[in-house]
């Protein structure tokens, strides 16, 4: 592909951080981001960068593992640059979260120089072995933008990823309340305080990443200790939302979940399938 003349320097500066400052790839500058390669969050995780890139789903052809992209497709993005949409093509490797197949695909197209820039955007491919195995067309400040808040080094954190999607479903929402019990004069900083139609939820999460199952005695404590948050804020139309990330419940603990009025608990099964889930989760 033919390189133009002038590329901006702040362009050329984020695709240089593509390169060599991404989490979880092969490179001794990259660090490890537990959030990014989280399977729980993975979902949460890729739609607040698609929501930085000014992207949505109907932007974004994943392929199955094992597969290879149409050579339609690839002839028309060789051949064409439009720079009014952007687009993720690309085939999924096992056992990689979404966010870690796009920046794995995006650093290959960079270090084998099969890219190019037009105005802010970015248009790469990543061919291997003759297989034909990304199409990514972004404007890489605005992912610099998205990692740099999710990522270990930034302010952005599991909380703000299920705030920004609560916020995203028309949920009015505050990060980390302080609350006093007027009883023991007691004050408490909730996770997040989320409110919609008349309800107040109090979803607090707990990271369990040590274990496949949580046993029934654990979960009893972990309800013992945010119980007291709903008591102390003493109103009605208020739900307990726990959040218990990388972990499952065994059919007890579901069993005994539902013998609490206005408890919702979300647990490793059901967060993957967030955000799509949220408006069913907090019916």
């Amino acid at each position: 592909m033919p390189r133009p003349k002038d590329w901006d320097k702040d362009v050329m500066d984020a695709i240089q951080m593509l390169l060599w400052y991404i989490p979880n790839i092969d490179s001794v500058q990259s660090f490890s981001d537990d959030l990014i390669r989280s399977k729980a969050f993975e979902n949460l995780t890729f739609a607040y960068v698609l929501d930085c890139l000014g992207m949505s789903e109907k932007d974004v052809l994943f392929i199955r593992p094992g597969g290879e992209i149409f050579d339609e497709y690839w002839d028309y993005y060789q051949g064409e640059i439009c720079t009014s949409c952007q687009k993720i093509i690309l085939v999924r490797q096992k056992n990689k979260t979404k966010t870690e197949d796009l920046l794995r695909c995006i650093r290959n197209a960079v270090a084998h120089g099969d890219f190019t820039v037009v105005g802010d955007m970015f248009v790469g491919f990543n061919e291997h072995k003759g297989e034909k195995k990304a199409i990514i067309k972004i404007k890489p400040k605005n992912l610099i933008r998205a990692l740099s808040n999710i990522s270990i080094q930034g302010e952005y954190n599991k909380v703000r990823l299920i705030d920004a999607t609560l916020r995203k479903n028309g949920f009015k929402t505050q990060i980390e309340p302080k609350i006093i019990d007027k009883e023991t004069k007691r004050f408490y900083y909730l996770d997040i305080l989320a409110e919609k139609n008349g309800l107040k939820y109090i979803i607090e999460i707990k990271d369990i990443s040590y274990k496949t199952y949580l046993k029934v005695h654990e979960f009893m404590e972990i309800l013992a200790s945010v119980e007291k948050y709903r008591k102390a804020l003493d109103q009605e139309n208020t739900k307990l939302v726990l959040v218990i990330d990388e972990t499952r419940l065994t059919k007890e603990c579901w069993e005994m979940a539902s013998g609490f009025d206005d408890l919702i608990v979300i647990d490793l099964n059901k967060l993957i399938n967030m955000p799509e889930t949220v408006k069913e989760i907090f019916a």
